[in-house]
């Protein structure tokens, strides 16, 4: 679950949950032994989402009372604390809501400047916003209201998005000793689905809150139930004459510093502790109906449609061909707009209006991709998506729409069904970022909805190779010959950012490449292998000279093998959580180095076998005649492992640097 983005005015109902887990930057800093850090960089104005397992912690009431230091003292060094966050939720029998909203923010440091500028979003079709008073106070006790109250369209230019909208309240005279206080009411007529509600009230916020309150006042009859992810957190409830009152009211509130672990399980039920939902939809299955009954709405095959589809897909036979003439004829020709909220928050665009606009979100691409392929004798589902690391699974959820984050297609095809989608440009059939997999789905189809998972990626979706012959001269220069081939992600990523660079920009890019891999030689030879297609891997081929690149010394010559890191991720005494790993990974290196007239192996290091349960490390070195082979296989496995195991894994980590530091040594004859 993700919280709202400013703890000034926080709220919205359309939410979606803990960002997703950035799989490819932890995969190449393990492959390249770098450390296993996943710092997630954050604005001043961005709660941090809550660690699944790190809940926050609460000053219980027996504790307050015992407690010596006030809340200002203990929490005198923070940017900003927040005497007041308050939340109260209104819902009607007919699924409409109001949301009253009021903010304390007192800035302590200079970095809490940045409060200064608070955004209320809504959506002008469907919702009101009433600003009940918006002052910063100062230390005299005057209050001075905004110095400017902006509104603006958020998607400016697109029609379809006409009616998402931001009103920015600019403060004045923040500075350390000011308050913001904010107080306002915003009035949502209906949500997407007709006389349904739902919200997630997120808890965890980035800084202290001395007076903490999150209220829900809903019909008895029809009853919404709710479900609450926060332990030791328990509801008030009062009966207001034909609804019910849940309150959940703390003091003095302190976000979780203690440093986050790495390589934390997955999300579940049991963990994710910091939401509360409420939903008046009966189950995941009525959702499934409703949303298959916008698609048929919205569907709509035009003759433009009709020739687009047709054109794009002649001389195509199989339906995977006949798949990606579709999605490159979208990826050349449209545009992607997000919109996250509002009644077309949920509900696709009709196609007609897409097609004839070239752009659209996630939703809107994909049903235009559904009836293209329809056109064509292809029949597609409309799928929702969440990743694994966004939460746990919505299938264990109350049925709010919001915890699903995109939209793309399950295809039928005689020879497997697979998922495609429009967005993905550099990816073939079948390809996918390396956060997809695992994937929470639910397939929207005629017969209901279905939940399933993304498949998992096996090592050789996540490989990468290098091939190298290393000839060394008698004077320690030598001649290297490399062939890579590059990970899936690193080839679609180095070709996007190829593709948006000018001819000059691209010949000054591999000017000062070139000049990297010489390292202070001379490259003899470039051959790029893939750089122009349109999917699949790049390989390289580079020739370079390299003088003293091993020096001889007292008739010695030392050639040294890539030495493995150990990982600060590791650092720490114990471990609560079990360990795991995502993804399935291998990357191959195979050294050949050619011994010089005159010299002869004086030493040979042993092979490494090492493995810590989810990373292992072979290196094997063999000479035959005149040279001299070093393989290396590093594998990453997706597994989770207990804690117990974290002190065997931190002793592996702290001994790798030592282990894995070896050198050939030759000597003259």
């Amino acid at each position: 679950m993700q919280p709202a983005k400013n703890p000034a005015q926080s709220h919205s109902v359309q939410n979606s949950r803990l960002p997703g887990f950035v799989i490819a930057l932890l995969i190449f800093g393990v492959l390249k032994g770098w450390p296993l850090i996943l710092a997630q960089a954050q604005e001043l104005v961005v709660p941090p989402p809550a660690s699944p397992q790190n809940i926050s912690k609460e000053v219980i009431p027996e504790v307050i009372q015992k407690e010596t230091v006030s809340f200002d003292e203990k929490y005198k060094d923070w940017p900003m604390v927040m005497p007041l966050h308050e939340t109260r939720i209104t819902v009607n029998r007919d699924g409409s809501f109001e949301a009253y909203v009021h903010r304390k923010v007192v800035i302590q440091k200079k970095e809490g400047n940045a409060m200064g500028e608070i955004p209320i979003q809504y959506d002008s079709d469907t919702e009101t916003v009433r600003l009940l008073k918006a002052v910063t106070i100062t230390p005299d006790g005057k209050e001075h209201p905004p110095a400017k109250v902006q509104e603006r369209n958020l998607y400016e230019g697109y029609g379809m998005y006409s009616g998402a909208k931001e009103q920015i309240l600019s403060m004045p005279e923040v500075t350390p000793g000011a308050m913001i206080e904010l107080e306002y009411v915003k009035t949502t007529k209906r949500l997407p689905m007709p006389g349904a509600f739902w919200d997630i009230e997120y808890a965890q916020q980035a800084f202290p809150i001395k007076d903490q309150i999150i209220s829900f006042k809903v019909t008895k009859s029809p009853a919404i139930p709710y479900k609450s992810f926060i332990k030791n957190w328990k509801p008030e409830v009062q009966e207001e004459g034909d609804a019910t009152v849940y309150r959940w009211q703390r003091k003095n509130y302190a976000p979780d510093t203690d440093p986050e672990e790495e390589l934390q399980p997955m999300p579940t039920p049991e963990t994710v502790g910091d939401g509360i939902e409420f939903s008046s939809v009966k189950n995941w299955q009525e959702v499934a109906v409703w949303y298959y009954g916008l698609i048929q709405k919205n569907l709509k095959i035009t003759p433009e449609i009709q020739k687009a589809a047709r054109k794009a897909t002649k001389g195509k036979t199989t339906v995977r061909d006949k798949v990606r003439s579709i999605l490159e004829y979208m990826q050349e020709n449209f545009r992607y707009v997000s919109m996250s909220f509002g009644d077309y928050s949920m509900e696709p665009h009709p196609t007609g209006e897409v097609f004839r606009n070239k752009y659209g979100d996630c939703k809107d691409q994909s049903l235009l991709a559904k009836a293209m392929l329809q056109v064509v004798g292809i029949e597609s589902d409309l799928v929702l998506f969440m990743t694994e690391y966004s939460g746990s699974d919505p299938k264990d959820d109350l049925p709010v729409l919001g915890l699903y984050d995109h939209v793309l297609l399950k295809v039928r095809d005689p020879e497997g069904d697979f998922y495609a989608d429009p967005l993905l440009e550099g990816y073939d059939i079948e390809e996918y970022p390396a956060d997809y997999q695992g994937a929470y789905l639910l397939v929207i189809a005629a017969d209901g909805g279905k939940f399933e998972r993304f498949p998992i990626f096996t090592e050789d979706r996540m490989s990468e190779s290098i091939k190298e012959t290393v000839t060394i001269r008698p004077d320690g220069s030598s001649v290297d010959e490399e062939e890579s081939s590059w990970s899936l992600s690193d080839s679609i990523d180095f070709r996007k950012q190829m593709k948006s660079k000018s001819g000059e920009e691209r010949e000054k890019f591999f000017e000062y490449l070139s000049n990297q891999i010489a390292g202070g030689g001379k490259v003899l030879e470039t051959v790029w292998d893939g750089l122009d297609s349109k999917y699949g891997r790049i390989k390289t081929h580079v020739k370079t000279d390299r003088p003293d690149q091993y020096p001889v010394k007292g008739g010695l010559m030392v050639i040294d093998l890539p030495e493995q890191s150990g990982s600060d991720g590791f650092s720490q005494k114990e471990r609560k959580h079990p360990i795991f790993f995502p993804a399935n990974v291998i990357k191959t290196a195979d050294v050949t180095y050619v011994i010089p007239d005159g010299f002869e192996v004086m030493h040979l290091p042993e092979n490494l076998d090492l493995e810590n349960g989810f990373y292992s490390l072979k290196r094997t070195v063999e000479q035959t005649g005149s040279s001299i082979n070093v393989k290396e296989i590093k594998r990453l496995r997706r597994i989770e492992l207990p804690a117990t195991d974290y002190s065997k894994i931190k002793e592996f980590y702290d001994k790798l640097p030592a282990e894995t530091e070896q050198r050939i040594i030759l000597k003259q004859k």
